[in-house]
């Protein structure tokens, strides 16, 4: 004989599916924004790692030759664009980053670049080719270096090309802007997200500026980078603990950026527009700020890294306080009585 029983099997009813669905997707809005914490915090270490990497670089680059790296091969004059005296005749326009390349273990990729456009001085024969008229360093400028991309910025290409930056002479005292030769077409040149610091205007900066507050001295809070700069760290006199050396930007404005900085022919960026992290700005290009959420990161003539949080930009006169901080934390020698109100 045999017998059977029936079993009986209960299932969810829609009600508790929908309760079930409901609490998943409860689960998940909360977990998402702490996924994306996380991963902006890695991307904000990678960040600060890259800039160690290359203040790091600039120290080799110093321990070398007896000066840290200049900040551009520009007028072998030191001469602001529109100075009495000002000449592109020996002018190359390799930035800084391409200078420091054999330090950060990519000698294969600095051995690319012609000697010729690293020269210092006036050429005997009486004129420099610009980077951009040597097939060598045309190709060169087209490879990405990992370590000068921050990963908070998305990889976008641009509409068109910059060649070389230029500080512009604004009154009779020194420059209050800055500017840049550029193509109409994107010719696939590498990006970079950092940039040396020039201080507020670079090296011949107006001491005379009413942009910012009456009679504004903006040549006071010269950095330490600018035309074929040899900064040594004992003229560093507001001490390297206290100096901004390198710093991040955006690159340029939106997902589909009219120009981007590129490494091969990144200069000095200036201080005066500010440290802000509006990315619909029409002034990303010429001023220092990130993707990160408040703040900036920057290294300073130590090695150290700091995020320094992000506030003004375009300052109008009188220019705020944490402007005047921002500039003096990019002069190397203001001798002014420095805020840590910025760090972060």
């Amino acid at each position: 004989m045999s017998s059977s029983r029936a079993r009986n099997r209960r299932a969810f009813t829609l009600i508790e599916l929908l309760v079930v669905i409901a609490i998943i997707a409860v689960l998940i809005g909360l977990l998402l924004p702490a996924v994306q914490k996380v991963r902006e915090a890695a991307a904000r270490t990678t960040c600060a790692n890259n800039l160690k990497q290359i203040a790091l670089a600039a120290h080799g680059y110093e321990s070398a030759n007896g000066a840290l790296p200049p900040g551009y091969f520009g007028n072998s004059t030191d001469r602001n664009y529109g100075e009495t005296g000002y000449s592109s005749t020996n002018a190359t326009y390799v930035g800084t980053l391409a200078v420091i390349l054999p330090h950060l273990e990519q000698s294969a990729l600095y051995s690319q670049i012609p000697s010729i456009l690293f020269t210092d001085g006036t050429y005997p024969s009486g004129g420099l080719p610009g980077w951009w008229s040597l097939a060598q360093s045309w190709a060169a400028a087209q490879v990405s270096v990992k370590t000068y991309l921050c990963p908070s910025d998305p990889q976008s290409r641009p509409q068109a090309t910059f060649a070389y930056w230029l500080f512009a002479q604004s009154d009779a005292t020194g420059a209050a802007s800055v500017g840049f030769a550029s193509w109409p077409t994107d010719y696939n040149m590498a990006k970079t997200n950092y940039a040396p610091v020039g201080g507020a205007c670079g090296n011949r900066a107006s001491t005379s500026s009413a942009s910012f507050g009456p009679n504004a001295n903006l040549a006071k809070y010269a950095g330490i980078f600018y035309d074929r700069s040899k900064t040594t760290f004992t003229s560093i006199t507001d001490g390297t603990s206290n100096t901004l050396m390198f710093g991040e930007g955006m690159a340029g404005p939106g997902a589909a950026p009219t120009y981007q900085w590129q490494w091969m022919s990144q200069g000095p960026i200036p201080t005066l527009l500010g440290l802000s992290n509006n990315q619909l700005s029409t002034n990303v290009m010429y001023r220092f700020g990130s993707r990160h959420t408040g703040v900036s990161q920057f290294c300073l003539a130590d090695g150290s890294v700091r995020a320094l949080t992000s506030g003004t930009s375009n300052p109008a006169p009188p220019a705020p306080t944490d402007w005047w901080t921002f500039q003096q934390m990019a002069g190397r020698a203001d001798g002014d009585v420095l805020s840590s109100s910025l760090i972060n």
